[in-house]
């Protein structure tokens, strides 16, 4: 591993339909100011799922730290540094930032007393603890964990398997879901460090491919 890069997997799912929206993806992983150890495309060509799709991956991960990347979206160049820097400071098992959203708003935003509420800028403490098991899931998949709590939970969960409130049977709130129940802490970076493009595939923050 180069002395200049982090010691982050960066994992993206994808399927092959979808080659002009993975070569963004992929360019903005090049693009980093702090690059990856490695990244693993993994093409669900069987159309196996989500879950399926990421696990595999999931297993071949040496690092320290595994991200991910919907092959519909993409890094700005400062989010591998941004959540690494984040990671190492609060020293819990998973951080999140926020995302550009380019084409709509986003989509997993919580409407209280007819107000639209972003989880932007917001620390991750109780009220979000309950926000996820009681109401819903407002984190994007695009987060950075520990490698061994991931795998230790044992990864994305299928659909069906798993009780949510709201937010449906998406695998990555499953999985959240999982880290909380095995007594992990997140910790909210407040800075936009990727972009989350609307288009007709979009399936709304449940899901991906």
């Amino acid at each position: 591993m180069p002395v200049n890069s982090a010691d982050v997997t960066v994992i993206i799912p994808t399927i092959p339909e979808r080659r002009e929206l993975l070569a963004r993806a992929y360019a903005s992983v090049l693009a980093q100011s702090l690059p990856p150890a490695a990244t693993f495309i993994i093409d669900d060509v069987n159309r196996e799922g989500a879950a399926t799709t990421r696990n595999k991956a999931l297993d071949r991960v040496l690092t320290r730290w595994v991200a991910w990347l919907d092959d519909d979206d993409e890094f700005l160049p400062s989010h591998i540094e941004a959540l690494v820097r984040g990671i190492r400071r609060s020293r819990v098992g998973m951080v999140y930032s926020y995302a550009q959203f380019v084409g709509g708003r986003d989509p997993l935003a919580t409407s209280v007393d007819g107000k639209l509420v972003l989880p932007f800028g917001v620390p991750f403490g109780v009220e979000q603890r309950r926000h996820l098991r009681e109401v819903g899931n407002f984190i994007p998949v695009t987060w950075l964990a520990e490698t061994s709590l991931v795998k230790r939970v044992g990864g994305f969960p299928q659909p069906g398997t798993f009780t949510a409130v709201a937010s449906g049977d998406c695998e990555d709130y499953g999985l959240l879901l999982r880290m909380l129940d095995a007594g992990a802490d997140f910790h909210h970076v407040p800075e936009v460090t990727w972009r989350y493009h609307f288009h007709g595939a979009n399936t709304g923050g449940r899901g991906s491919g």
